[in-house]
């Protein structure tokens, strides 16, 4: 089977099954595993990769309320590679091409290849990705002892922070400028690691807060995990904003 994945979360369950050697085409933001950064990238995104924080939020809002796309399909090379299945995303405009741009970038072969938009809200409902995507490529049977040996992965540590007696009060940040709460599955990750999430809501979507909510909280711990980033740009970025210095003079 020939799978491209503009997504790349799929790109690490299509590896997870065993299935990295079935990739012939990823998004430019797909980068695990390391095997597969040599393909060839369907995608590119239309805001520069430079631009700060503020810059990239002003742009996307400016961008989605014109109706322009995010993101570009290279049509010619989607073509060329011939996929057999094609895995994107349909929970965020921001991350992901949309379904309709797949279609029209594939022309003729639209009729013969298949897209999947995953769309998970919550913890299960990313496990159950892995199995749509294992019975999109005959992969049942790997696909049971992959989510088999997660799920007793989360049970071992799940039994491990219940005999803890300290609770760590967690704040996570998605965004920097403006400042985004976590959301989805992400508070979910945090109760199951034994912390309790302040501000981001279990199966609900990540929203705009203001340093006023942050030190309102008063969180034992303060995680940056911006979407999209480095760690590198994640640095540069809390830097720049200067929210650690403000916190700490509250």
């Amino acid at each position: 089977m020939r799978i491209v994945s503009l997504y790349p979360a799929a790109t690490e369950m299509v590896a997870l099954l065993g299935l990295a050697d079935q990739l012939v085409g990823i998004s430019h933001e797909c980068d695990f595993p390391p095997s597969i950064k040599s393909l060839p990238q369907v995608t590119r995104c239309t805001i520069p990769a430079h631009a700060c924080s503020s810059e990239i939020d002003a742009a996307v809002r400016e961008k989605m309320s014109a109706g322009e796309p995010l993101y570009e399909i290279d049509a010619q090379l989607l073509q060329q590679l011939q996929p057999d299945l094609i895995l994107t995303q349909s929970l965020c405009k921001v991350c992901a091409v949309d379904h309709s741009s797949i279609e029209r970038s594939l022309g003729n072969l639209s009729n013969a290849t298949k897209i999947i938009a995953l769309q998970p809200t919550g913890f299960e409902a990313v496990l159950n990705d892995i199995q749509l995507i294992a019975a999109a490529t005959n992969s049942q049977p790997r696909g049971q002892l992959v989510l088999e040996s997660l799920r007793a992965r989360i049970q071992h540590v799940e039994q491990t922070v219940a005999k803890a007696s300290y609770r760590p009060r967690v704040v996570m940040l998605e965004w920097l400028d403006p400042l985004f709460s976590s959301g989805h599955w992400t508070p979910e990750l945090i109760r199951m690691a034994g912390a309790l999430e302040l501000l981001g809501r279990e199966h609900e979507l990540s929203r705009t807060i203001t340093r006023e909510d942050v030190i309102a909280a008063d969180p034992d711990l303060l995680i940056v995990a911006c979407c999209g980033y480095t760690t590198e740009r994640t640095l540069t970025d809390v830097e720049s904003v200067q929210l650690l210095d403000q916190l700490a003079d509250t």
